[in-house]
């Protein structure tokens, strides 16, 4: 009687990667994104609020190591750890389709996606981090589960209208809070004893007040020896402060930081597809690309 070898199971075919499969170029990307990432999270590790030392009177190294990692890492490093994830899936799901068929290597993929969720979600309500990204790159991975197919043309058009819906809505947010400035400075300057101010009118009034006085030095460090007094209390302060400043920050990142991550998981899938990221192939308008992003991102800093 002829015997058949027994179908693989979750485990052989979702084993670590063998040192032999690796790429060293990726791997050694990964290492300066993870490391830049740290840099990153170091002054909201050791501070309650991430922001400008300067608020409570930061001088010296302190402030110039705070000035020096928001300049040159903050944004460089986010930007390419989502590359870099983005081409993580495509070589997941790649790798997963030569060793499986049907939809096992999507189940394997989504398996990998919850337990991210899972480690994400014990970074926030038991180690209490609120700068954990381990959450929202899980639900964003999953979603660009659906792109994975998509030729390196197509993924590089879909980064470029992230872009540009990432411009429209910081702007959107801009130009809104200039209007209720606007609105409310053109209703301080109505002579009150002459025409009194009708309900929405003082509405308006209130919120340029509070908007205003959200940004001052003063409300600025209040909002900083608050944050002090809550995380130098008991366990149940520390737990609310963490717990509801990334659920508050979560909600935001998904209307206002989404864009800037999914397009750089746009352009990692594209470069990881057209070689770029492996050194593979002739690329002649890589240096015009980077020359581009550069300017195009101190233009957008500058506006």
């Amino acid at each position: 009687m002829e015997q058949t070898s027994a179908p693989p199971t979750i485990t052989s075919y979702a084993a670590p990667t063998a040192q032999s499969e690796r790429i060293i170029i990726l791997d050694s990307l990964r290492g300066i994104a993870i490391l830049g990432i740290l840099l990153m999270n170091i002054a909201s590790m050791g501070s309650p609020l991430y922001g400008d030392p300067s608020v409570m009177n930061e001088t010296g190294w302190n402030y110039r190591s705070w000035y020096l990692i928001s300049w040159f890492f903050d944004g460089s490093q986010r930007a390419l750890f989502s590359l870099l994830f983005g081409a993580g899936i495509v070589l997941f799901i790649t790798n997963q389709e030569k060793k499986v068929t049907g939809i096992q290597g999507a189940d394997v993929f989504f398996r990998r996606q919850l337990w991210l969720l899972v480690f994400g979600l014990i970074n926030l309500y038991i180690l209490l981090w609120h700068g954990d990204i381990l959450f929202d790159y899980a639900c964003n991975g999953m979603l660009m589960f659906v792109f994975r197919n998509w030729a390196p043309k197509k993924l590089i058009i879909a980064a470029v209208l992230c872009l540009l819906v990432m411009i429209a809505v910081d702007n959107k947010d801009l130009y809104h809070e200039k209007k209720i400035i606007l609105r409310g400075e053109a209703i301080a300057a109505i002579d009150t004893s002459v025409n009194k101010l009708t309900l929405l009118q003082k509405e308006d009034l209130k919120a340029m007040t509070e908007l205003r006085e959200s940004s001052s030095p003063e409300s600025r460090k209040k909002r900083v020896e608050t944050a002090i007094a809550r995380m130098t209390n008991d366990y149940r302060w520390v737990y609310e402060t963490r717990t509801s400043g990334y659920r508050r920050n979560f909600f935001a990142f998904s209307y206002f930081g989404i864009w800037d991550v999914l397009q750089f998981m746009f352009l990692g899938m594209a470069f990881f597809k057209n070689g770029i990221l492996l050194g593979k192939g002739r690329h002649p308008y890589i240096p015009a690309h980077v020359y581009y992003r550069f300017r195009s991102g101190i233009n957008l800093v500058l506006l």
